[in-house]
């Protein structure tokens, strides 16, 4: 650390001395000299000084640029390859700092990450899939996608997060490679919601599997919350259904029947029954649907009626929805919705329902005027805040 002869400064000194320049041409020089020092202490193989002209690129990259002369005796030779983690950390920060998709080194970065991606150390493998993720070019994305693949189905949990991380991004580059992926991610619980960034309707039918298995299987001691499998992969796959469904009609039709079949078959005795109930209606909610909707949407009325006792707060968050209701063509639809507004009025809203309720009496049918009346009757009675007309 600068007790040598042509050893690299150390860090800080470099930078204070590209501060205290006062033209450019002094602090070219100062980058030039600090360049050829690094360049001769990457030629020593036994150097045990070399981690610091690695950090020292990151420092005058800025000033070098990578047509400069100082990245091609860099990262890939002393970094990446290197059999030391501390070597292959800084290497490879290197790679994330300095490299970007149009740099000519990446074929030598590219075998670097294949290596290590097949290392023995997670923790390696992480660093690989880590530069992957923030380098890849569409090349290199092609060349190492079956690797992330493989390492998605890995045992560790570890490098699973990391390489679907990873995967997320191969599919930015190349979204037609997606399908290799689909498959290892639907079956991977706890990142399944990643896929919430892109538009990925093909994962539709691989989720209404899985939902469809965690409702129909037995008792699993392993993710069972009471009585309830595997409540929280529930919850994330509706969340990211409600997603691929919305504007998408086909997306939505594809996943009405399983929607109506949780929302009929969940356990509400429990609380955790109630949190899946309301993922239920929101998903009903926030797709689009042609010839399923008016059932589904009878379906989160339902839903709703069943949770307003146990929460009547998250309900009542959704009461401009369920008013709309009062406007379909389906009687179904508008009885539900009519019971729905009736068990939402409160001294606060009391003036407003009333309003929506009225305008509902005028125009709905003969079979609804009576309940609606009675109905009216018994929240004015109860909720009215004085006994004025009008």
């Amino acid at each position: 650390k600068g007790i040598i002869a042509n050893t690299p400064k150390r860090l800080r000194d470099l930078i204070r001395e590209i501060r205290a320049a006062k033209t450019a041409a002094e602090e070219r020089a100062v980058v030039n000299r600090e360049c050829a020092q690094i360049r001769d202490c990457f030629r020593e193989e036994d150097n045990a000084y070399r981690l610091v002209p690695q950090c020292g690129q990151a420092a005058v990259h800025p000033h070098a640029g990578l047509s400069g002369p100082l990245w091609p005796n860099g990262m890939p030779q002393t970094g990446s390859v290197a059999p030391k983690f501390s070597d292959k950390r800084i290497g490879y920060l290197g790679a994330m700092l300095l490299l970007d998709e149009r740099a000519e080194v990446h074929l030598l970065v590219t075998n670097s990450v294949k290596n290590d991606m097949n290392h023995s150390t997670q923790y390696i493998v992480s660093l690989a899939l880590s530069t992957l993720g923030s380098i890849c070019s569409p090349e290199m994305s092609r060349d190492l996608a079956g690797e992330v693949q493989a390492l998605i189905k890995s045992n560790n949990a570890y490098l699973r997060k990391k390489a679907a991380l990873c995967a997320l991004r191969i599919i930015q580059k190349i979204p037609d490679i997606m399908e290799m992926y689909i498959p290892c991610l639907c079956s991977t619980k706890k990142i399944t919601s990643i896929f919430q960034f892109l538009n990925v309707p093909q994962l539709v039918p691989n989720l209404v599997r899985i939902l469809k298995n965690l409702i129909m299987s037995g008792f699993s001691q392993d993710h069972d919350v009471n009585g309830v499998s595997d409540p929280f992969l529930q919850v994330k796959i509706l969340q990211l259904l409600r997603i691929l469904g919305h504007q998408d009609s086909a997306a939505s039709e594809q996943m009405n029947d399983i929607l109506a079949q949780v929302a009929t078959n969940t356990e509400t005795s429990k609380n955790v029954g109630h949190s899946i109930l309301y993922e239920i209606v929101l998903t009903i909610m926030g797709i689009e649907s042609e010839s399923g909707l008016r059932n589904i949407r009878y379906v989160a009325l339902s839903t709703l009626q069943r949770v307003v006792q146990a929460d009547y707060n998250a309900v009542q968050r959704h009461r401009t929805t369920i008013v709309d209701c009062l406007r379909d063509t389906d009687a179904s639809i508008k009885r539900r919705a009519m019971e729905l507004c009736f068990s939402l009025i409160n001294g606060q809203n009391i003036r407003g329902m009333a309003k929506e309720m009225l305008s509902f009496l005028a125009d709905c049918g003969s079979e609804f005027k009576a309940d609606c009346c009675s109905n009216l009757a018994i929240a004015a009675e109860r909720y009215a805040p004085n006994n004025s007309v009008g």
